[in-house]
């Protein structure tokens, strides 16, 4: 498994990129922090034909705020601000272990509304910024599920077969 996409900050303690879809589409923001990278490519077929599906589809090329030098706190404050889905990984597990709405960011913390992956509500979460490992915000997937949740949210429920 790979990300592709455009490096829009890297640091020691993180890397943010703007991620891209095969197809050279915007499909949000992820921040992580760089040990756990094994490897970035760069002149390659892939990257050379992924940059002109960008020019192709005219895709929009959007910094988040630089709130501060930390991209962990900077995507969530971006989050917070727009309202925007999340998935956290926390403490290098390899999953999404927390996905929801942010409703409040420190420096310290994040403070989350939990959804399902269906969207529905679940409960809420503090999390300590220093446990996060990896934070994506917008994608596709969260997009999805932030659909399904406004969906409900406005009295809607899925049809049962």
């Amino acid at each position: 498994k790979f990300t592709a996409g455009l490096i829009e900050e890297i640091n020691e303690n993180s890397i943010l990129i703007q991620l891209l879809t095969p197809m050279g589409e915007y499909d949000g923001y992820m921040v992580k922090e760089p040990a756990t990278i094994y490897r970035i490519n760069s002149k390659t077929k892939y990257c050379y034909a992924l940059k002109e599906l960008v020019n192709i589809n005219k895709t929009a090329h959007n910094s988040i705020p630089q709130f501060t030098e930390d991209q962990f706190y900077n995507v969530a404050k971006y989050a917070f601000e727009n309202k925007k889905v999340v998935s956290i990984e926390m403490n290098d597990s390899g999953r999404s272990d927390v996905i929801g709405i942010i409703t409040n960011v420190t420096f310290d913390y994040v403070h989350i509304n939990l959804l399902t992956e269906y969207g529905e509500p679940d409960g809420e979460g503090i999390i300590f910024l220093s446990d996060i490992t990896q934070l994506i915000c917008d994608s596709e997937a969260e997009r999805k599920i932030l659909l399904l949740h406004d969906f409900q949210k406005n009295g809607n429920r899925f049809l049962k077969e």
